[in-house]
């Protein structure tokens, strides 16, 4: 079984020894995606040493790994979901780790480990009615998924470890409305959960994929109101319109441009709403907002998009009674296309 880690927060490795052997602290680093023993690599992809902190006869020394190793570890979103994570080795302790793309929050201290069964925060999925939906699971300690409706088994997912990285990650999906839970079967106590359909609504809905504070690829849907809008941008310049010559008396075209627009360009944006939702939505939204990889599916058509809503009230059924939020995104990407 391996230690989970989340490198968007900082990861501590810490070395000890004896004054009598010297005080130099050594980290060897090793970072590869496949097979945990058969892809190991041969060579260190890291050698760092530090002096350490000399109490008394001994000394300690604290190495923080997580910007080194999440330079190998690049998620990527097409419309199809797979597992990326990565293996680590401190090689000198023979201790391998998994690093996920995830995080931890203040209040869950150092090194937290966080989930090993649900990739995702809140226990309730709202859906449109008909809709598919792609759910994850960390499959090291998870047995099988349950898929249940009306209190009865539909059907079983069996679920089985891997020891390579792009099966770390399960991403099961449920059926149109086939379910309203989802169980996933662990070594300890089951997670339930819920699956509800949003009623139909007279607008399109949105699909958000992003990556969540665990790691994982989570999808949200916008039910309601979209807008899009567009903003150009541009730079002018004036232009000397005189022309002459030896025969003709100095002129200027009144149909030339005496002032002219260069390196036009155009972003464009989408405002989307939830429609309304349990409370149970703070946690995705909160994600959502925090989430550095997010792609928005449209006709069929995944785009990459950047959240900018920057603060949100967070709602209650008992405070607010109904709860929805808006959120703005902004298309990753110049609307004249211009990569070089």
């Amino acid at each position: 079984m391996s230690t989970k880690i989340n490198i968007r927060s900082p990861f501590y490795i810490k070395k000890t020894g004896t004054v009598a052997g010297g005080t130099t602290a050594t980290l060897n680093l090793r970072i590869w995606t496949g097979d945990e023993t058969t892809d190991l690599p041969s060579t260190n992809t890291y050698e760092l040493s530090k002096t350490g902190t000399i109490d008394g006869s001994n000394w300690s020394a604290v190495f923080e790994i997580s910007e080194l190793v999440r330079d190998y570890l690049d998620i990527t979103f097409n419309g199809t979901y797979s597992s990326q994570v990565i293996w680590v080795r401190d090689v000198g302790a023979s201790t391998n780790y998994l690093a996920f793309d995830g995080y931890g929050y203040f209040d869950e201290n150092i090194n937290p480990e966080l989930s090993r069964d649900s990739l995702i925060s809140n226990s309730v999925v709202w859906k449109p009615e008909g809709e598919n939906v792609i759910l994850p699971v960390f499959v090291e300690d998870t047995t099988a998924v349950q898929v249940r409706k009306g209190g009865s088994l539909v059907r079983t997912i069996s679920v089985s470890d891997s020891s390579n990285t792009n099966a770390k990650i399960k991403y099961f999906g449920i059926i149109g409305d086939e379910a309203d839970l989802v169980r996933i079967v662990l070594t300890g106590d089951d997670v339930d959960i819920e699956i509800k359909n949003m009623e139909c609504s007279q607008y399109d809905e949105q699909k958000i994929t992003f990556l969540n504070k665990l790691g994982a690829l989570q999808e949200i849907f916008f039910f309601k109101k979209s807008v899009e809008t567009l903003e150009a941008s541009k730079e002018t310049y004036k232009s000397n319109l005189v022309t002459h010559s030896f025969s003709a008396a100095a002129a200027y075209s009144q149909t030339r441009h005496q002032f002219s627009d260069f390196n036009v360009q155009g972003k464009e944006r989408i405002t989307l709403n939830t429609g309304f939702v349990s409370e149970d939505y703070n946690a995705p939204i909160e994600e959502l907002m925090l989430s550095e990889r997010v792609w928005l599916k449209r006709g069929g058509t995944t785009y990459p998009v950047r959240p900018l809503t920057k603060s949100t009230t967070f709602k209650t059924s008992l405070n607010d009674k109904m709860v929805d939020y808006t959120m703005e995104f902004e298309y990753a990407f110049d609307k004249i296309q211009n990569v070089r």
